[in-house]
């Protein structure tokens, strides 16, 4: 009888221990960056209106440790880049907690600068497990209050049903330590999904050309993303850090851009 008892004992926790192996396999196994701009035609040396649309998509293999969500991610933008968020009003990150997009617009008039899409997966049984594929989310980007001297961009995501939750997520934008060919780096900090059992799988953030400050005594106008094109192609990168022990991850792309022929 003992012998039986140490065999089934032995046997279940052989049992555990693989199932455990398993889980602790199964995590992000990549992301994509996508990065379209269709304002490519630039000058050589001065920074013209422009517009940028970033998609961060992330595969995972279900099941996924829940815990091991998104904690942060950078996106570095070509040097060619800046970002003017001149005379817009901020957005105060802080009222939006909880709110629809309709109320998240309504509590920052004025601050608006793009908008987005966003998707949950369940992380026990991935995209294929979720109601529809994945819970839809709406983005709407705003102009934040600035952190330390740089400009922020708070991005408020809206999922529906059957999640009906809100997400925050603040980003500043600061000098990219990676030199060249970079230049300004966007820095997320993702709020803990964890306890929802769900992950981000996909990020999607457009913003179109947008005056930010009108010019004057011939001086040009600025707008929220200014761009030229001195080297014919810009080029962009991405690192996510998951908590929980998961693999970091990250993505690179590159979008070419034509020079402006010069006035005779």
């Amino acid at each position: 009888m003992r012998k039986r008892k140490y065999l089934i004992g032995a046997t279940l926790a052989l049992a555990t221990s693989v199932a455990v192996a398993a889980l602790a396999q199964a995590a992000v196994t990549g992301q994509t960056l996508t990065v379209s701009v269709t304002a490519k035609k630039q000058d050589k040396k001065v920074a013209g209106p422009a517009d940028i649309n970033v998609t961060v998509d992330t595969a995972e293999t279900p099941p996924t440790p829940a815990a091991q969500t998104a904690s942060q991610t950078v996106v570095d933008f070509d040097k060619d880049f800046k970002f003017t968020p001149g005379n817009l009003k901020t957005c105060n990150a802080s009222t939006l907690a909880g709110t629809t997009t309709a109320q998240a617009q309504a509590a920052c008039p004025g601050s608006q600068v793009g908008t987005g899409a966003a998707t949950l997966c369940s992380a026990l049984g991935g995209c294929a497990a979720t109601p529809g594929g994945g819970i839809q989310g709406v983005v709407t980007a705003f102009n934040g209050v600035p952190s330390g001297g740089s400009p922020t961009i708070v991005l408020h995501a809206r999922f529906g049903p059957p999640a009906n939750t809100t997400t925050v997520l603040t980003g500043v934008l600061g000098a990219s330590p990676l030199g060249a060919p970079y230049g300004k780096r966007l820095t997320v900090t993702v709020p803990d999904t964890a306890l929802t059992g769900l992950h981000l799988t996909h990020f999607q953030t457009a913003i179109p050309k947008l005056k930010t400050k009108k010019g004057k005594k011939g001086k040009p106008s600025k707008y929220y993303v200014m761009a030229k094109c001195s080297h014919k192609v810009w080029n962009f990168s991405e690192t996510t850090t998951f908590r929980a022990g998961g693999a970091t991850q990250s993505a690179h792309t590159t979008q070419a851009c034509k020079q402006k022929k010069k006035k005779k």
